[in-house]
């Protein structure tokens, strides 16, 4: 496994590597017990994604004490930011051991995410070290390289993992994100909660590009899901820690 530092060493820059997207989302909410069906469609009617067809994606969401990126979801707040570290398995080559850090914007329908590299790896996720993945003044001085100031200190909140598949639609060139397995588990130092490890019961499709009309070619779609939502992975896995225990998770021994 190459390791981040070895990366550095050949590519100081690397870390200082920052990229940013816009685009238009949507979101639509179905069963897992039309999984199976929804990924056969998928491939029969889009182009499987030549580079990264399906990973595993982890990710750690940072929020003040108070949760105010979680109250802006609740509240469907038009102006929303969220701040994650995320980090992939090795079903995408040379970026197993990379880990970003990444400010997603919301405005309205349109969403930027901004991302930097960090100098941390996959291996110093885990155990202890999960709860406090990156210091204060590293996580400041980054988000400060992607234009973003806290008004408050941010802390590692919840861990949220899943499978997903990647396509797109061939006329249009719109991009397909298809995540299914959802988990999360609580990180936050200290926070009771009720259900500290859960399984989402849903997948999520997700449309990304320029536009919010969707493709001819993709509205066979609405057979699974009529209508699309606001969803929030961060948003809905948190409720259910805090509020609904044994709602749609279980306890994980």
């Amino acid at each position: 496994m190459m390791m981040l530092n070895r990366s550095l060493n050949q590519n100081e820059k690397a870390v200082s590597t920052i990229s940013a997207m816009s685009r238009l989302e949507r979101k639509f909410v179905i069963s897992p017990q039309f999984a199976g069906i929804v990924v056969a469609w998928l491939r029969h009617n889009c182009l499987v994604d030549p580079q990264y067809p399906l990973s595993l994606i982890n990710s750690i969401y940072f929020d003040t004490p108070e949760l105010d990126s979680y109250q802006e979801c609740l509240n469907g707040d038009i102006y929303k930011n969220k701040v994650r570290l995320r980090w992939y398995d090795k079903a995408i080559p040379g970026l197993n051991d990379a880990v970003y850090l990444e400010l997603k914007s919301k405005r309205g329908f349109n969403t930027v995410k901004r991302r930097k590299l960090l100098p941390v790896t996959n291996s110093e996720l885990q155990g202890d070290k999960m709860s406090n993945p990156v210091s204060q003044l590293q996580l400041e001085t980054a988000l400060a390289e992607l234009g973003y100031f806290a008004t408050r200190p941010l802390s590692p909140i919840i861990q949220i993992s899943y499978h997903r598949y990647r396509f797109r639609e061939r006329q249009s060139g719109v991009s397909l994100t298809y995540d299914l397995d959802i988990e999360s588990f609580m990180v936050a130092p200290g926070r009771i909660v009720r259900t500290p490890c859960l399984e989402f019961k849903a997948t999520v499709l997700e449309l990304k590009g320029g536009t919010m009309m969707l493709p001819p070619a993709l509205r066979g779609l609405r057979a699974f899901a009529p209508r699309w939502s606001t969803f929030s992975k961060y948003a809905e896995c948190l409720q259910l820690h805090l509020q609904r225990a044994g709602a749609a998770g279980r306890w994980q021994t």
